[in-house]
């Protein structure tokens, strides 16, 4: 059996995405900037059923608002643009599928004039490792972990 992680949270370029992929995500979600896409103003009146743009309703007289012949193509167009934006960013880096690749390869301003990969500024583990032998940073927290709770 193997874990696929996903990555969300602020993914709204190809560049966003291949972030995510470097640091380990199998694949990324999108959410916002697809409502964005959608039409979304960002109202945050989502739970009141009053959004103004129609995006995020049930009221049938707001949703008129929400022309999906128009909003279906945009949609579409910016999630090829993003898909194409990761394309040719991992192009530039020597990779032509997304296991390729490595935390060496994204890199971190950490000072005015100094970067460092990720690879030399986090710990990577081993596939497996976890299971086998946790490293001393993380054994707390690996010997605490239930499956059966969520616990912050």
């Amino acid at each position: 059996m193997r874990v696929r992680i996903g990555a969300s949270g602020k993914i709204a370029t190809g560049s966003d995405l291949v972030k995510r992929l470097v640091r380990g995500a199998d694949y990324g979600n999108s959410a916002r900037a697809m409502m964005f896409a959608v039409g979304c103003i960002q109202a945050q009146r989502c739970p009141t059923n009053t959004c103004p743009t129609g995006a995020a309703t049930q009221d049938p007289w707001r949703a008129r608002a929400l022309d999906v012949r128009d909003k279906t193509p945009r949609v579409r167009r910016f999630q090829e643009a993003t898909v194409a934006g990761a394309l040719q960013i991992m192009a530039s880096m020597g990779v032509t599928d997304p296991a390729q690749l490595r935390p060496h390869m994204l890199r971190r301003r950490v000072g005015p004039t100094t970067d460092r990969s990720y690879a030399e500024r986090y710990e990577w583990l081993e596939p497996g490792q976890l299971l086998a032998e946790p490293p001393a940073a993380r054994a707390a927290d690996w010997k605490a972990a239930d499956p059966d709770r969520f616990q912050v």
